[in-house]
């Protein structure tokens, strides 16, 4: 797969795993998928911690779930 940097945004939504299992992952644009803009949409409307339904993870018989919470910081440098 190609690595190509995130497009210019206003936010971000950087992830951390919890788990070395899927540590080849190096990034992700939360971002882009429907389901996980509308979580972190959510987790920073409510400023709580929101869970996504239960899902089955890639190559594993595992239920997982993406837990967010939306953290803010200002004046963030931007990489080009």
């Amino acid at each position: 797969m190609k690595r190509e940097p995130s497009p210019i945004r206003d936010e971000y939504a950087p992830v951390i795993f919890s788990q070395e299992i899927v540590s080849y992952i190096e990034s992700l644009d939360m971002m882009s998928g429907k389901e996980d803009q509308e979580n972190i949409l959510r987790a920073r409307a409510t400023g709580k911690v929101v869970l996504t339904s239960p899902f089955r993870l890639l190559g594993s018989h595992h239920l997982g779930v993406v837990l967010t919470f939306h953290v803010y910081k200002s004046q963030m440098c931007v990489f080009r």
